[in-house]
C-alpha cells in the first residue's frame, strides 16, 4: 500500500507485525505489508477496498477483518 503506510517497524517477524497492527492505538490499522527478506513491517490506514493493490516481489499483504484478525490474501505465486 505504497504511500499509505503510517508506521514502519524494522527487524520483526510476520506474526509480530500482525500483532502490532491488531494492537495499534494511535490510528486504525487496516492492513500490513511485510517484506520477508528485510523483515520490514509497514502498518497502513487503508485496505484493498480503498486502494488498488500492487504485487511486489518479497512482500506479503495482510488486512484486518471485521473481527480484528489479520488474514493472508495471496496476491501472486511468487513466494
Amino acid at each position: 500500500m505504497n504511500g499509505n503506510n503510517i508506521i514502519t517497524v524494522n527487524d520483526v517477524t510476520e506474526e509480530d507485525c500482525m500483532e502490532r497492527c491488531r494492537s495499534e492505538k494511535t490510528f486504525h490499522c487496516k492492513s500490513i505489508d511485510y517484506n520477508r527478506p528485510g523483515r520490514f513491517c509497514y502498518l497502513a490506514i487503508v485496505d484493498r477496498d480503498t486502494v488498488a493493490l500492487n504485487v511486489w516481489k518479497d512482500y506479503n499483504y495482510y488486512e484486518l477483518s471485521c473481527e480484528r484478525k489479520l488474514g493472508l490474501l495471496p496476491l501472486s505465486d511468487e513466494y
